[in-house]
């Protein structure tokens, strides 16, 4: 089993998954688009009670999710529409 990461590797690895972000999203379409696109960081409560609500949302679309937690972030990606 791989070892738990510390603060400062997840903050590293954050802050480089949203630096490429622009890069990633414009690579992969040009068009803008009307409908937003979601993704969850961190799973717990708050998280959960707002993930039907975006998830039933006509122009949502729900395309992630992340947590240090393995198991509610496996959780959490069961959810539909996911």
């Amino acid at each position: 089993m791989a070892s738990q990461p510390n603060r400062r590797q997840f903050i590293r690895t954050a802050a480089i998954a949203m630096a490429a972000g622009p890069f990633i999203a414009s690579s992969a379409r040009s068009v803008p688009s009307e409908r937003v696109r979601l993704a969850y960081i961190g799973c717990g409560g708050r998280a959960r009670q707002m993930m039907p609500m975006f998830a039933s949302h006509p122009d949502a679309d729900v395309i992630g999710v992340c947590d240090v937690n393995e198991p509610r972030m496996d959780q959490a990606a069961k959810l539909p529409p996911l």
